[in-house]
């Protein structure tokens, strides 16, 4: 049973989430301890009693303005840097509807007006963040036309090789018989979901990235849906929505294309399925996700705490799903795959200069103490957090708990792992979003089943 005070809790939660990688994307002792609180929220949500620990019942809309209005105004000072002098049309169009977003968010905290043009736009607000956010999205596209990071060249160099009849998995890191051959990125760090689905963005505009415009706008879909099946209001259903498409970050993650943001959009659009009693497409869903990044399975493991959830019909599907996404480059190059997927993003050398950047236990003990765990710890550490949480993590009915507890051992993976990227913080904290859009109405009971 998810109480009424749960709501308080889990929004703090994922607001400690968010801000683990909002200001800082790497190692910061901030960051830190951040994380820390995070876990500790998450563990007296998953394990601690409302009763032995009462919680006050917030007013939930009101709160989720002012918390839409606190992530416009952080986003609008740190996604993009402001410079003295002419501005380019693309970065002035931005920062002009930035500063509508936040005046059309302040819309929320009005209620009738004895004005009509008032009334008006009070109705059509939704409506309005939504094109503002998109013309966001699209403007900063063209601020940083071409990141300089490596996701990127992965991303649009990579699944147009099908095209010629290559593989995306196959180059110089891969196989030997390619060195010296350039393909415009080392190695396809990435699960074939993402081939799939960028490919067609790469032959028709060249642009990954619009694909990650387009998933932004289904996770909102998906969030809004969610929370109205669930019995929110509609007010309530509209900024939870927002507040995953004005995450400070959010452009962040779009304009270097992070692929976390596809994989948000595959777990809530599961968790849609879920509301609406599709079990099956509930685990489709979840495994194109990890259809992305495979890694993942570990936290998802643990949407089996619920016990309704550990049957064929759910199961099946899954696995079946990953099987038949992988199948056509396992049969292509089994090699290349794997070492591309799994070898070459767990060998430490390759990544050694990532990892001791990454907001981890190991990167902290590295600066603090000079002290950097060898390699078996990170082994030990998964099985420990893998089989202690499988142990000690209650079963419930509660889908709602069940999402907190995937997101719990989430965050503490990640942490004790070997690379603590932002994008991974986000997936977790994203999690969170799900949960409270599941999370009923107060009129209601707080039973999912």
């Amino acid at each position: 049973m998810v109480e009424k005070n749960k709501f308080a809790l889990i929004l703090s939660a994922f607001l400690a989430g968010t801000f683990v990688y909002s200001v800082n994307s790497w190692f910061s002792i901030s960051g830190f301890y951040l994380v820390i609180s995070t876990v500790i929220i998450l563990t007296l949500v998953v394990f601690v009693s409302h009763k032995s620990l009462p919680v006050l019942d917030l007013a939930r809309e009101q709160t989720l303005s002012m918390v839409l209005l606190t992530f416009i105004l952080l986003g609008f000072t740190v996604n993009i840097v402001d410079i003295n002098g002419e501005l380019s049309l693309a970065m002035f169009v931005n920062r002009f509807f930035y500063f509508l977003s936040f005046m059309a968010s302040i819309l929320f905290l009005f209620g009738k007006s004895s004005v009509s043009i008032v009334n008006r736009l009070i109705s059509k607000k939704y409506f309005l963040l939504l094109v503002i956010a998109l013309i966001i999205q699209l403007t900063s596209l063209r601020v940083i036309k071409r990141p300089d990071i490596d996701v990127y060249d992965v991303l649009k160099n990579g699944p147009i090789r099908v095209l010629r009849l290559e593989n995306p998995y196959q180059t110089s890191a891969t196989r030997t018989d390619l060195e010296g051959k350039k393909f415009g990125y080392y190695h396809y760090a990435y699960g074939p979901v993402t081939i799939y689905l960028f490919l067609p963005f790469d032959f028709l505009f060249g642009e990954p990235r619009y694909l990650l415009v387009i998933t932004s706008f289904v996770t909102v879909y998906a969030l809004y849906n969610i929370a109205k099946m669930s019995g929110g209001t509609k007010e309530y259903a509209q900024l939870l929505s927002l507040l995953f498409l004005f995450s400070p970050k959010q452009i962040d993650f779009l304009s270097y294309s992070w692929t976390d943001g596809l994989i948000v959009s595959f777990v809530m659009l599961a968790l849609l399925f879920y509301k609406k009693n599709k079990i099956e497409l509930f685990s489709i869903f979840l495994a194109f996700s990890l259809g992305v990044k495979i890694f993942y399975a570990i936290p998802f493991l643990f949407f089996l705490k619920k016990p309704e959830l550990r049957t064929r019909k759910f199961v099946l599907p899954g696995l079946i799903t990953l099987l038949l996404v992988h199948l056509p480059f396992l049969i292509w190059d089994y090699r290349a795959i794997y070492t591309s997927i799994v070898k070459i993003n767990t060998d430490p050398e390759v990544f050694a200069s990532l990892r001791r950047s990454g907001l981890t236990v190991a990167t902290f003990l590295d600066r603090q103490f000079h002290y950097y765990p060898p390699e078996i710890f990170f082994v030990l550490s998964l099985f420990f957090i893998v089989i202690l949480f499988w142990f000690i993590i209650p079963k419930s009915r509660d889908i709602v708990i069940t999402i907190t507890s995937v997101s719990l051992v989430f965050f503490v993976s990640v942490f004790l792992g070997p690379i603590g990227n932002a994008s991974y913080y986000y997936s977790a904290s994203c999690m969170l979003l799900g949960a409270l859009a599941i999370v009923p109405s107060r009129k209601n009971t707080f039973i999912d089943d």
